[in-house]
């Protein structure tokens, strides 16, 4: 049996606040590398297998009042099936597996912003991911200006619903997540999506070199 062109595939994360656009980049950056052949299956958090599906609807249910830990637990919990199901079998498959969020967007709105500790969500994220780690995640960094010029408040969920002060401090825990991490990079949400998907390859492309 001749043996794969690769050993496991890259794992890469694209997060950020609301509103940053990131499924629409998520869609966009799988086409571009998928017309280079190069396979790509993306998928989203919380979600991406059926009881994470699921627990997406409880968490941005904008009717329910959900504690700070009882929150981190949930997406956590979602977080275990998708990598148990999905995303680790899928690095065995794919050159590429896309993720819209991750754990970084555990650390910016459990975290920096719910108050939970680094400590204990280092803890808590590193058992229910079975240590994975990605490599490669770009954050779209978005200023609170933008968030009020896209989207509507009819169609807000439960955390598009947190106040300024909220979102402030989620996009602070995003930055502080990319000073801390190897791997990971801002990205100015503001530019056109042409220019953020190529920036983002730029970083890819020496990785997919590397594990040819």
């Amino acid at each position: 049996m001749a043996s794969p062109r690769f050993k496991r595939g890259l794992f890469v994360v694209l997060d950020g606040p609301d509103r940053s656009g990131k499924s629409t980049l998520a869609g966009l950056l799988c086409e571009r590398l998928r017309r280079r052949g190069v396979s790509c299956l993306r998928t989203r958090e919380p979600g991406g297998v059926p009881l994470a599906e699921a627990l997406r609807r409880v968490l941005l249910d904008k009717s329910r009042a959900i504690a700070p830990f009882a929150e981190l637990l949930l997406y956590e919990a979602a977080r275990t099936q998708h990598a148990q199901d999905l995303i680790l079998p899928a690095l065995s498959k794919y050159r590429v597996v896309l993720c819209d969020r991750f754990s970084p967007a555990t650390y910016a709105y459990q975290g920096a912003a719910r108050g939970i500790s680094r400590r204990l969500i280092d803890l808590i994220d590193g058992v229910a991911t079975k240590g994975l780690q990605p490599d490669l995640t770009a954050v779209i960094d978005l200023p609170e200006s933008e968030f009020q010029k896209r989207g509507s408040r009819s169609r807000e969920d439960r955390l598009e619903r947190e106040g300024e002060r909220f979102r402030r401090l989620v996009r602070a825990g995003f930055r502080g997540y990319v000073r801390r991490r190897r791997g990971a990079f801002l990205i100015d949400g503001r530019k056109n999506s042409g220019e953020i998907v190529g920036e983002i390859l730029k970083r890819l492309d020496p990785l997919l070199k590397r594990r040819t």
